[in-house]
């Protein structure tokens, strides 16, 4: 004859119907719920409780289901709408980032750490070639 069906299954039965989200997160949710009430009931049952009230206790502790499976609906809402918040400022910093390199390019503007380019004509142009200290100051 099968073993009826104990409180906390039952429990954690209709919680995870009202569950939202992957199903592995729903499964490591409930091992998490499960872990609790165990150590709950074995709490109580060290407390000097009678099995059966001591699985009551530890049930009613967690609340309604619809209660806990709203709460972690509440929570997952959170999470999503920070990464998006994450997610829109790297584009819009990526986008900001591409404007001004465009900008940048299209005004010509180099880089104003870059060296300047040297004349196509340099060894042939007298205004190029490095004078020395003498030179300068007989100019």
């Amino acid at each position: 004859m099968a073993e009826p069906m104990r409180l906390s299954d039952h429990y954690l039965r209709d919680v995870s119907t009202r569950l939202v989200g992957s199903r592995s997160t729903r499964r490591r949710l409930l091992t998490e719920i499960r872990n609790h009430l165990e150590d709950a009931i074995a709490a109580n049952l060290d407390a000097g409780m009678q099995p059966a009230v001591a699985e009551e206790r530890a049930v009613a502790r967690l609340g309604s289901p619809g209660a806990l499976a709203g709460a972690w609906e509440e929570r997952c809402r959170r999470a999503r709408t920070r990464r998006r918040g994450h997610v829109l400022m790297l584009v819009v910093a990526a986008a900001a980032a591409s404007v001004l390199g465009v900008a940048q390019h299209a005004d010509g503007q180099r880089n104003p750490t870059a060296p300047p380019r040297a004349c196509p004509t340099a060894p042939a142009c007298d205004a190029h070639a490095p004078a020395s200290r003498i030179d300068r100051l007989l100019r």
